[in-house]
């Protein structure tokens, strides 16, 4: 995929199952994913894995590494980034209609293939180009998500994520494994 590919990208190119192998590539630690990896983690058979990294790889979305597995090719990582911030901004939105936290995530990860990057920017724009989310279903988040409901609006809401941004890199940067762990699954 060549640079001029990248900038024409709609965000309606991949369909919601090469959306999930992209998005869970992005958020491994190590750069290189095994098809048995892939398989496991999103309930599928590693025949339906391995016609589906054929066809992001002539795509040019990843890169397959013989008897080691598949990795992001920059224009893959470059979408995926762009994936997770789909799926982010999204959830922004649902959140102020009274839908529970797991609502929200199923409710973003059933529309999000069919919104386009477009829309995406027009929705950013309109809400003063927010920098920080997480998935609220996950434990650690759901007092952010109580906090933002509580206060109503996506401006606290990202100030206090980038609050707990902070808060995950001392965490990270700790030699106590318990408390490291713990923030791994942030989206």
């Amino acid at each position: 995929m060549s640079e001029s590919d990248e900038l024409q990208m709609t965000g309606l190119e991949l369909s919601p199952r090469k959306i999930a192998y992209l998005k869970f590539m992005f958020r491994q630690e190590e750069p290189t994913v095994r098809t048995s990896e892939l398989a496991e983690s999103l309930g599928v058979d590693p025949s339906t894995v391995t016609k589906t990294l054929d066809e992001l790889s002539n795509a040019g979305y990843v890169d397959h590494i013989p008897y080691k597995g598949v990795r992001l090719s920059p224009a893959g990582k470059d979408y995926a980034s762009f994936l997770i911030r789909r799926h982010q901004i999204l959830e922004l939105v649902f959140s102020k209609y009274g839908l529970s936290p797991e609502e929200v995530c199923e409710e973003v990860t059933r529309l999000e293939p069919f919104v386009s990057k477009k829309a995406i920017e027009a929705i950013c724009k309109s809400m003063g180009y927010p920098t920080v989310s997480f998935c609220p279903v996950n434990p650690e988040m759901k007092i952010l998500w109580s906090a933002a409901r509580h206060f109503g609006d996506v401006l606290n809401f990202v100030l206090v994520a980038k609050c707990l941004v902070l808060i995950k890199k001392c965490f990270k940067s700790s030699k106590n494994k318990k408390l490291t762990d713990r923030w791994k699954s942030c989206c």
